[in-house]
């Protein structure tokens, strides 16, 4: 059997359904799983503001030409490296 591999930039949800069962949940405590999450109202820091101000700016005008490896790494590795999991 041949074992397929996606970027996440190029898959649809089409694709994903034809690979795996999608449960968006129906019942009130899978459809409110992540409310938690995306409802936080966190507060940026002025310092925080300034990183991400100052991280958009440098790569504005390349952030639609990059690949989604470039991305990661110029982009989202920087934020990903100020954030304390």
């Amino acid at each position: 059997m041949e074992t397929r591999s996606y970027n996440f930039s190029s898959i649809h949800l089409l694709d994903l359904q034809n690979i795996v069962a999608i449960d968006m949940g129906t019942d009130e405590a899978h459809g409110h799983k992540f409310d938690e999450w995306f409802k936080f109202a966190y507060k940026l820091k002025p310092s925080e503001g300034n990183f991400l101000k100052n991280l958009i700016k440098k790569h504005v005008h390349h952030l639609s030409s990059y690949s989604e490896e470039k991305l990661k790494m110029k982009f989202l590795a920087i934020i990903f490296d100020k954030i304390d999991f």
